[in-house]
């Protein structure tokens, strides 16, 4: 048994590392980028760009607060950190954190 424990601690040390990166308390892996193509009452539709586009061709984001909105107008490209997305057309989700990225979409 004793022979065991200094494996079973490596093992759980490796599983425990493999965690996707945290950026205030919200993981990078759950990200989308897209082109703000019209701004709504609780939030905006995204045109997808980049890896993000095979969720859809466009997303509604909704916000709790509209301070993450406002800076943000039509045409910009922005960074939006989520946690589930609704099967619906247009699919849905909720913004946790929004961020403008200041380079154009690729």
């Amino acid at each position: 048994m004793l022979k065991r424990t200094p494996w079973f601690i490596l093992i759980m040390l490796l599983i425990g590392c493999s965690n996707p990166p945290i950026n205030n308390g919200i993981s990078n892996d759950t990200t989308l980028e897209g082109i703000v193509i019209e701004k709504t009452t609780n939030g905006a539709f995204l045109e997808l760009v980049g890896e993000s586009s095979h969720i859809s061709n466009k997303i509604h984001v909704s916000v709790e607060d509209n301070e993450m909105l406002a800076d943000i107008i039509e045409g910009q490209h922005v960074r939006v950190w989520y946690d589930v997305i609704s099967e619906s057309y247009p699919p849905q989700t909720q913004a946790l954190r929004l961020e403008l990225i200041e380079e154009q979409p690729k």
